[in-house]
């Protein structure tokens, strides 16, 4: 019903994870909002702030710069997961979810507690509002020609939710700016991943490990050559200096 899968960390082995984050279990002496709860921890760090970088979060920049492919995801709990091994990134893509559920929950606020959101059937309104503005307004701007172009394909390949090309404007009021508190973390790893791309295939990998060995090479070598340089003045130099004197004592 909340798009959450409650045993996914039974279909994987007990070392399985993305990026650092395992998939999560409902257990049995737990309930329902503390399984909630934990499945989408909240950061509490304020410095978690993307304005004037939303271009590098475009899918057209990850594609270029990031090496990024996007694969649909139907849990939410793994919603901007960046597989940097696989240069994959986790997309939830029922954007149609997202909006009913913004919907129902519109004249409450934000920071609704979570107790009382459930009991109405709706996730946390912020999560809400996070996913989708980080599909419609981060990854996949109308403005962004290229993102749009990326959105139509995934779109036709009938693996991704169509609506997610649909802006139908706002579905509640909107802030006028979105802390990101649920998927801030995951945002700052894509944005290292689009400003520092990790290698993807081995070619790159054995690139990027040579340059580096042959840059350090290169200025072990430049290191020499210049302390050789300062020897040689100094010797030099020295030799002035007595030549100075020998001449002073005539």
């Amino acid at each position: 019903m909340l798009m959450t899968d409650c045993s996914a960390a039974e279909k994987y082995p007990a070392d399985y994870n993305i990026a650092g984050v395992r998939p999560v279990r409902w257990k049995e002496e737990e309930s329902f909002q503390d399984f909630v709860s934990r499945a989408f921890p909240v950061s509490h760090n304020t410095s978690l702030d993307f304005k004037g970088k939303e271009h590098y979060f475009t899918a057209s920049n990850l594609r270029a710069h990031g090496n990024v492919r996007f694969v649909p995801t139907d849990n939410l709990v793994e919603h901007l997961l960046l597989d940097v091994r696989r240069g994959e990134l986790r997309i939830f893509h029922h954007t149609s979810f997202l909006k009913a559920q913004l919907r129902v929950s519109q004249s409450k606020a934000l920071d609704y507690p979570v107790s009382e959101c459930l009991k109405m059937g709706v996730l946390p309104p912020q999560l809400l509002l996070e996913t989708l503005y980080s599909l419609q307004s981060i990854l996949f701007p109308p403005h962004d020609e290229d993102s749009a172009y990326i959105l139509e394909r995934l779109s036709r390949s009938g693996r991704f939710d169509r609506d997610m090309g649909l802006y139908e404007g706002p579905v509640r009021e909107e802030p006028e700016h979105l802390h990101y508190k649920y998927w801030g973390e995951r945002l700052s790893k894509l944005y290292d991943a689009a400003k520092n791309p990790e290698p993807t295939s081995r070619l790159q990998r054995w690139l990027e490990r040579n340059t580096r060995d042959r840059n350090a090479l290169y200025i072990g070598i430049i290191a020499l050559v210049l302390n050789a340089v300062f020897g040689l003045f100094t010797v030099a130099l020295s030799a002035v200096q007595v030549w100075i004197s020998w001449r002073a004592s005539k």
